[in-house]
C-alpha cells in the first residue's frame, strides 16, 4: 500500500515497496514482475520516529523499551524454543523473514490505496500483504520462542504458537505470480488469508487462559512486569497483521465479502463517533441488564459543536475502546448505586490534531494506588469469569464475552488507542467516580501504525533477572 493521492503514484511506490522487500529467495520471485523504481516514500521508509523527520510515535517508549536494556550482556541472541513439527527450511525461513523491519503504514495510505478497485491493484495488495505477512508473522513467531520453556510448553500457549507456525507455514507455501497466473495468485492468497483469520479467531482468549493457568500454579511470581510487557507486544502485532489482512479482504475479498460505499475496506473516511458511542453503549447495557437487571443511562455529549464529530478512522477499532470503557463505568455505577443510577457522560471534542473522548462515571472509583494495575494483564475489580474452551461464540464474540473478570479489556483497549498513534488514560476519585480519555490522532496523514518489531537485543523481558529470579519455580 503505498504514499499518495492517485492511482499512477500509488501503483509505482507500491511496486517500489515490492521490489526492495526481496532478500529471500521466495520473495524475489514474488516481485519478479514487479521492477524496483528508485526509492521507497519516505512516510513508508520510516517507523516509530527513528528515522530523521518522521515525527512519529517512538515505539520504544510505547513499549517502555529503555536504551539502557541494550547491553554488552544483552548483545548475544537469547536461547529460542525450538519449532518442532516442520520442516528446517520453514524453521530457516522464519529467521530469515523476521530478520527484516516490519513496514508500519499510515490510516491515510491505506485509505488512499483502498480508493482503486482495480484488477492491477488487487493483484498488488495481495502481493504486498503475502510479503509483510510473512515478516509480521515471521516477528511473532521469534517472540513467542524467546518465552521461557515452561511458558510455551504450557497446553494453551503452544497452541497459540502452533497455529502461527501453521500460518506462516500456510503464506509461504502459496504459489508465486512464476508458477500460476496473477488473479489465481492473488486469489490462493486472498483464500489463505481467510483461513488464517477464522484459524486465529480465539487467539486472546486462549493465550489469557494458558497464562491465567501459570499464575494459579505461581509460575508467574514476580515476573508479572515481563509477561505483561510481552503481551502488550505480542497483542500490539496481533492487530497490526488482522488490520493488514482484513484490510485486503475488505477490498478484494471473495464473493462473501460485505461492500459498503462508506467504506474503503474497513476504514470510513467520516467515521461518526457519535454512532459508535451508542450502539457500544446499547450492548454495554445489555450486559448490566442480564447482571444486575438494570443500566445506566448515556449522556452524550459535543461541546462546542451541534452536529455529530466524525473523523478518518476504523469503527470497529473505536467500538472495541468505547465497548470496554463503557462496560467498566456502567458495571460500577450498577455495584455502587442498586436503586437510581447517576447517568454515564460521554464528552467528545474535535481538535486540530487531536480527537478526545471523556468517559465519565460516578462508579465510586477506586484508590490511586491501583490505577496504574488497571493495566496489567493480572489485575480485576471483578470475579474471574468460568469459560468454556471449546465455545467458540465466547472464545471470539467480544460483545458475549463475560461481564469482567478477565482483566484483558483494558490493557488491550489502550493497545488499540495506541495503534494509530493514539492513547488512553484513566484517572480516579475514590470515593466518587471514574474518568477515562481517549486520545486519538484526529488526522489520517498523522495516523501511523505503532507496532513493535522482533530484536533479540531490545527484549526487555528475556532477561534473565526478568524470567528467572526463582529459578525452581520453572523447573515444577
Amino acid at each position: 500500500f503505498a504514499h499518495g493521492h492517485n492511482h499512477k503514484t500509488n501503483m509505482a511506490a507500491v511496486r517500489s515497496l515490492l521490489g526492495q522487500c526481496g532478500a529471500h529467495r521466495m520473495c524475489a520471485r514474488l516481485t519478479h514482475n514487479y521492477a524496483a523504481s528508485p526509492a521507497i516514500p519516505n512516510k513508508l521508509r520510516c517507523w516509530s520516529g527513528k528515522r530523521e523527520g518522521c515525527g512519529k510515535p517512538d515505539v520504544g517508549s510505547v513499549f517502555g523499551r529503555k536504551q539502557h536494556f541494550a547491553s554488552a550482556a544483552r548483545s548475544q541472541r537469547p536461547s529460542l524454543s525450538p519449532v518442532t513439527g516442520c520442516p528446517q527450511s520453514v524453521v530457516d525461513a522464519i529467521g530469515q523473514f523476521s530478520a527484516r523491519p516490519v513496514k508500519p503504514l499510515t490510516l491515510q495510505t491505506y485509505f488512499d490505496f483502498g480508493r482503486d478497485k482495480t484488477e492491477e491493484a488487487r493483484h498488488l495488495s495481495a502481493s504486498y500483504v503475502h510479503q509483510e505477512g510473512l515478516i509480521r508473522l515471521a516477528h511473532m513467531i521469534q517472540e513467542m520462542r524467546s518465552l521461557p520453556e515452561t511458558a510455551i510448553k504450557q497446553p494453551l500457549i503452544s497452541q497459540v504458537f502452533q497455529w502461527y507456525i501453521a500460518s506462516f507455514q500456510d503464506l509461504l507455501a502459496v504459489p508465486t505470480q512464476t508458477q500460476a497466473t496473477a488473479r489465481a495468485h492473488a486469489d490462493t492468497i486472498t483464500s489463505s488469508l481467510e483461513l488464517i483469520l477464522r484459524r486465529h479467531g480465539s487467539v486472546v482468549m486462549t493465550l489469557a487462559q494458558g497464562f491465567r493457568d501459570l499464575h494459579f500454579r505461581s509460575l508467574l511470581q514476580a515476573r508479572e512486569s515481563a509477561v505483561t510487557e510481552f503481551l502488550d507486544r505480542f497483542y500490539m502485532s496481533r492487530i497490526g497483521i488482522r488490520f493488514l489482512f482484513n484490510q485486503h479482504l475488505g477490498l478484494f475479498g471473495n464473493a462473501n465479502s460485505v461492500i459498503r460505499d462508506d467504506r474503503v475496506g474497513f476504514i470510513e473516511e467520516a467515521c461518526n463517533v457519535n454512532l459508535v458511542a451508542e450502539d457500544a453503549a446499547i450492548h454495554a447495557a445489555q450486559l448490566c441488564d442480564e447482571k444486575f437487571g438494570y443500566a445506566p443511562d448515556l449522556q452524550i455529549e459535543t461541546p462546542g459543536c451541534d452536529t455529530d464529530i466524525a473523523f478518518t478512522y476504523v469503527p470497529g477499532h473505536l467500538y472495541h475502546i468505547l465497548f470496554e470503557l463503557l462496560k467498566n463505568s456502567f458495571r460500577a455505577v450498577c455495584e455502587a448505586h442498586p436503586d437510581t443510577q447517576p447517568p454515564v457522560r460521554l464528552i467528545i471534542v474535535k481538535g486540530d490534531e487531536d480527537l478526545s473522548i471523556k468517559i465519565a462515571d460516578e462508579g465510586k472509583g477506586i484508590p490511586h494506588r491501583d490505577v496504574e494495575r488497571l493495566f496489567s494483564y493480572f489485575y480485576t475489580t471483578a470475579a474471574l469469569p468460568a469459560m468454556e474452551m471449546d465455545d467458540p461464540v465466547q472464545l471470539t464474540s467480544m460483545n458475549r464475552a463475560p461481564m469482567a473478570g478477565f482483566g484483558y479489556g483494558l490493557p488491550i483497549s489502550r493497545l488499540y488507542a495506541k495503534y494509530f498513534g493514539g492513547d488512553l488514560d484513566v484517572i480516579s476519585m475514590e470515593g466518587f467516580g471514574t474518568d477515562a480519555y481517549v486520545y486519538l490522532r484526529a488526522l489520517a496523514q498523522e495516523s501511523q501504525e505503532v507496532l513493535p518489531s522482533y530484536s533479540a537485543t531490545q527484549l526487555r523481558y528475556t532477561s534473565q533477572q526478568d524470567w528467572t529470579p526463582d529459578a525452581e519455580h520453572w523447573l515444577k
